[in-house]
Parts: C-alpha cells; sequence; structure tokens
C-alpha cells in the first residue's frame, strides 16, 4: 500500500507531501520520499506499477494537476493537458488503461460529472 500527502490529525494542520509505503509482510511503514506538493482530498489509483494521482486540494487551492509515479523507481512526471477541472473530494479508479475521475467539489459546490483519462493516449 502507497500512501501520499493527507492531512495528519486536526483540521487546522497543513498538507503533507510524504509518501509512505506499508509492507504487508512485516507490517510496517517505510519513508519514501516526497510527493510532487503538499495536498489531502486528492485520489490515486494504481496501474500496472503506475500510481496515478489527481486534484485535491493544498490547504490554500483547488488542485487540476496530475501526475504519475512509477513505484518501482519512485520517479514522479507531471501530465499536462489533462482536460479535468480543479477539484477535492472525487473518486478515481483505474481499469483498462483509463484513470476515472468522477464527482467531488470545486469552490463553487458539489461536482457530479466523471471523466475518463486513457494513459496510452493521453
Amino acid at each position: 500500500m502507497i500512501v501520499y500527502g493527507g492531512r495528519p490529525g486536526l483540521r487546522n494542520t497543513p498538507a503533507s507531501a510524504e509518501v509512505w509505503q506499508f509492507d504487508t509482510t512485516t507490517s510496517g511503514w517505510s519513508f519514501v520520499g516526497q510527493g510532487p506538493g503538499p495536498r489531502f482530498d486528492h485520489t490515486s489509483a494504481l496501474l500496472d506499477g503506475i500510481l496515478y494521482v489527481f486534484g485535491g486540494f493544498s490547504g490554500t487551492a483547488v488542485l487540476g494537476d496530475m501526475w504519475k509515479c512509477d513505484i518501482a523507481t519512485t520517479t514522479w512526471s507531471q501530465i499536462l493537458d489533462v482536460p479535468v477541472p480543479p477539484r477535492y473530494g472525487h473518486m478515481s479508479a483505474a481499469v483498462n488503461g483509463h484513470v476515472y475521475i468522477l464527482g467531488g467539489s470545486d469552490l463553487t459546490g458539489d461536482l457530479s460529472d466523471a471523466w475518463s483519462y486513457n494513459v496510452e493516449l493521453g
């Protein structure tokens, strides 16, 4: 299991950019490094050894960026020109070469849209 970002504890604590990995064999956590920036209320989805992260809230702004992380090398790359509007509190899933992003909220209210990103075609 990979955990990226979040906000420890209380609502007024700053967002984290830390990446941690849980080893199911030893039941222990290990620090992997830093992700592309602090965020919480984002989503991540794993597809073929690549972790895709979208959106969230930085503590000051709603985010609309997408990143991918090669789990084997922990190398992060930003995916540019993703047409999904910024959001937080949404859902995502990775299935059959696509990352699906559903709903969430922006600063004006709740969203009920759905988006698909083809990881092969961009």
